[in-house]
This record gives C-alpha cells, structure tokens and sequence, in this order.
C-alpha cells in the first residue's frame, strides 16, 4: 500500500531519484484539498495584487521605451529607466514577500502535518497561518541573506556561488522542521547536500523542466497577444490578466518544486543519520493512536 503521508515515518525515508517525483505527486495528490485551501486564503491574494502590479510595471516599462524610440529613434538600455519608475521597489517588496509566502505556507502545511499524532486529524489554515507569523519576518530577511551570500560566491569564484546556490535551497525546510538559526542552518546545509550536490542539482534541473513545459502554453500566448497588438495602449489589460493567470499557475506549480526538495531533505537526513529508523524502532510496541471519533460497534473489541 503506498503511504498516505500523514505519519513522519512516510516522509523520513531514503528514496532514490524516480522516487522522490513519485512521492512528491503522490503528496500533492493526498494533500491538495487542505494544502491547496491554505494557498488560496494565504497565498492567493498577495499573487493577485503582485501580478496586477508587474503587469502594470511590464507595461510602462514598455511604454517608455516605445516613447525614446518614436521621439528620438534610439532605445535608452539603461536600468535607470527601471529602477526611475514608482512601481518597480514596491513590486520587488512584494515580490520578496509572495516568495516569502509560499514557502511558509508549503513547509508550514508540512511541518504541521508532522507535528500531529492523529493520522486522521487534517492540518488547518489556522495552523499554517500560525507557522507563517512565526517565521515570515526572519525568512524574508534569510532570503535576502542567503542572496547576499550567493552573490558573493559568484562574484569571488563563480564555482563557489553555483554551489551555494545549490546547497541552500534546502535553507527554509531545514530552518522550520530544526529550528535552527541563520548560520546553524547554513551550515547544516552544507553537511547534508555534503556527497549529493550533484543528485540534488539534477533533482532541480528535472523538476524545473518539468514545470517549465506546463507553463509553455501560457507563454506562448503572452507571446501572441504581444504579438498582435495594434498599440501599447490596446496591450495593457491583456498583459495585467495575462500576468494574474501567470501567477494562478505559479500558486500550482511553485508547491512541486518545494516539496521535492523536502523529500530531498527526508532523503539526505535518512543516508546519514537514519532518525527515520531510530523513530521507527522506537516505536516499536507502542499501541496506535486512536481517532478522536473513533467509535467500536457492538461486535468489535477495539485495540489490544
């Protein structure tokens, strides 16, 4: 019987490369209802005023440039022309936010889901809300640290900001499931991925791509619209629903990419420390735990 992962022993399990795909669709699959309401009423309304505020940013940042090229024939490169304009700060904030967010939300649905002891019991939007309080502040301030130390790498040798870049992204399901801090975790991320940089590189390069062909045809219609647009102006309000349906599938597809690098975590945890066992062995003898309205008929005896 496949697991139903409602129990830690589901997830702390070693798994080769084909397994953590198929673990982390099996996941989704059993979780997406309270996994999918906690995105919805935690995620969903800050994706909609993001995407509504880069489409809007995408469009007067093409309106400048189509405006130098009609007054003077040339079109001005500069960044200054993107970091001048009013929105672009506003949406990068909440931009870091919305990323801040999802991965709150995902890892906190997770960690939940591992702190209960009722198989049974579902995890609620209040539950992961809890989580994203807890953590939302430090984690933002982490990304930008984390982008801070990748930056470096590759500015001192571009091999060392390649590897970190690698390496960290099993930064925030570390930090919630240990609880540790900036520096503890970084350096605990270094240990596991320690051997299995490689697997892991390859585990997001195929997750990646896999994610990338879903969002192929939403592209291309950008693309058309784009395309077939008589003026800037007439392109405005296609270009705000097409970035709000962007960020729809993103709110789909962003989970996938999170949860398989949990079950990387579980997996790399497993091979060099085996906690999933020693919970396992520990347990041995201990009777189950009962569902709360759990209720026996006449004819059955219960648990021994």
């Amino acid at each position: 019987m496949h697991p139903t992962f409602t129990q830690e022993a589901d997830f702390r399990q070693e798994r080769d490369f084909g397994q953590k795909f198929s673990a982390t669709f099996e996941f989704i699959r059993g979780h997406w209802r309270p996994l999918g309401k906690a995105m919805l009423y935690l995620v969903l309304p800050a994706v909609l005023v993001q995407s509504v505020l880069q489409g809007i940013l995408q469009y007067t940042i093409q309106n400048t440039a189509n405006q130098q090229i009609a007054s003077a024939g040339t079109l001005n490169t500069s960044l200054a022309n993107v970091f001048e304009n009013p929105l672009y700060f506003p949406t990068t904030l909440l931009n870091l936010g919305v990323t801040t967010l999802f991965i709150l939300t995902v890892y906190g649905y997770l960690l939940q889901r591992l702190r209960k002891a009722d198989p049974s019991e579902p995890v609620t939007v209040a539950e992961v809300w809890a989580v994203v309080q807890q953590y939302f502040f430090r984690s933002g301030l982490a990304l930008l640290g984390l982008a801070v130390i990748v930056m470096a790498g590759l500015v001192v040798l571009v091999i060392p900001g390649i590897y970190l870049s690698i390496a960290l992204t099993l930064f925030f399901i570390v930090q919630l499931l240990e609880g540790t801090g900036f520096t503890t975790t970084v350096r605990r991320c270094l240990h596991l991925i320690k051997g299995k940089w490689w697997s892991t590189f390859g585990l997001m390069i195929v997750m990646s791509l896999i994610i990338w062909a879903m969002l192929i045809p939403a592209g291309m219609l950008m693309t058309a619209v784009g395309m077939n647009a008589e003026s800037p102006e007439a392109l405005t309000l296609p270009l705000v629903l097409l970035t709000i349906f962007g960020g729809l599938l993103r709110l789909v597809m962003t989970p996938l990419f999170l949860v398989v690098l949990a079950f990387q975590y579980f997996n790399l945890v497993e091979r060099k420390e085996g906690r999933g066992l020693h919970q396992l062995v520990d347990r041995i003898g201990q009777a189950p735990v009962a569902a709360a309205n759990q209720q026996y008929r006449a004819d059955e005896e219960g648990e021994y």
